[in-house]
């Protein structure tokens, strides 16, 4: 129940998955547009524009209005998921009565789902580093908001290109050459 893909049909249903609620979720609404719903800490990669890549480890900036408030950090290291919240206001609805998180700390021993992987998220700065890359750490080269490289060694060329358009790019690139040898 608690997987990254998950979808819930009707706010009535979102409602009642509150309490084992995933770390993303979609409402698919009555006229059939769909609203993404992040819990508080987590920052979308879509929302970020990479400053500075080397591969495993990537600094963007996060332009969110008041979500760029507070600090949020989760990290996998070894047999442990570290996870803390700090001056944030609640974003996800009805999980509890307060507007803002002034801290909050989970700490916990976990089979490893990776090697080591952080995700930081310090006012308008999101930091994040992981070994392997994943979705949510993408492989990346950027220098100065010039990305060079973005998931595969293919020369990306792009300035100051948020992650959702460098990965509009990737899936554009990837589907007009996987049919040529």
């Amino acid at each position: 129940m608690a997987s990254e893909n998950y979808t819930v049909i009707g706010v009535d249903e979102c409602e009642s998955c509150q309490p084992v609620a995933p770390r993303k979720m979609e409402v698919v609404n009555p006229d059939g547009s769909v609203t993404k719903i992040y819990q508080t800490g987590d920052v979308p990669l879509e929302f970020l524009t990479p400053c500075m890549g080397i591969g495993f480890m990537t600094i963007s900036m996060y332009l969110d209005g008041i979500h760029t408030m507070g600090c949020a950090s989760r990290v996998y290291s070894l047999f442990s998921n570290w996870e803390q919240l700090s001056c944030k206001p609640a974003r996800y609805p009805n999980s509890t009565n307060a507007c803002c998180v002034t801290n909050m700390t989970k700490c916990e021993c976990v089979y490893p789902p990776t090697l080591t992987k952080g995700i930081h998220q310090i006012c308008c700065l999101d930091i994040r580093y992981g070994i392997p890359c994943d979705p949510e750490v993408p492989f990346l080269v950027n220098l100065a908001g010039y990305t060079v490289f973005y998931k595969t060694f293919k020369f990306s060329g792009k300035c100051c290109a948020s992650s959702a358009q460098l990965e509009q790019d990737f899936r554009e690139y990837h589907t007009t050459t996987s049919g040529k040898n």
